[in-house]
């Protein structure tokens, strides 16, 4: 029960909001086809440029990876065992998550910026949940 509280807030809350984002701005994608008319009012935002462009397609993945990172340090502290260089297995995957995306012939398309919002997700969630002076889950 104690936990409750760290994967409501840290977990599936940013799972929520990526999930939304990306219902809500991106027009171009299968799901949001399945779910809206064509002549529905979505997407929010219409314009293209930097900052719309970083809300439509990294605001998602940034809540993804957050929200991985701190189940991740969640399930570490419910677990209660040492894991050695568990924080530098959970950037592994993060990062890996994103530089797959570069092996050729894959139908994904390899986004710096996303890579950047993995290392800010898991700075984000490390202090937040890991840091040994933080005690979320308490």
């Amino acid at each position: 029960m104690k936990y409750s509280r760290a994967i409501l807030i840290h977990v599936l809350l940013p799972l929520a909001v990526g999930g939304m984002a990306y219902l809500l701005l991106r027009s171009n994608s299968w799901i949001h086809a399945q779910l809206f008319s064509p002549g529905s009012d979505l997407p929010v935002i219409k314009s293209h440029g930097f900052m719309a462009d970083i809300l439509k397609y990294n605001l998602p993945d940034f809540c993804w990876s957050y929200s991985l990172a701190s189940s991740l340090f969640v399930w570490k502290r419910w677990w209660g065992a040492a894991i050695p260089l568990f924080s530098f297995w959970v950037l592994l995957i993060l990062a890996g998550a994103e530089l797959i995306q570069l092996i050729p012939g894959s139908d994904f398309r390899f986004d710096p910026i996303d890579l950047f919002a993995a290392f800010l997700a898991f700075g984000l969630s490390f202090l937040f949940l890991h840091h040994p002076a933080k005690n979320i889950c308490d």
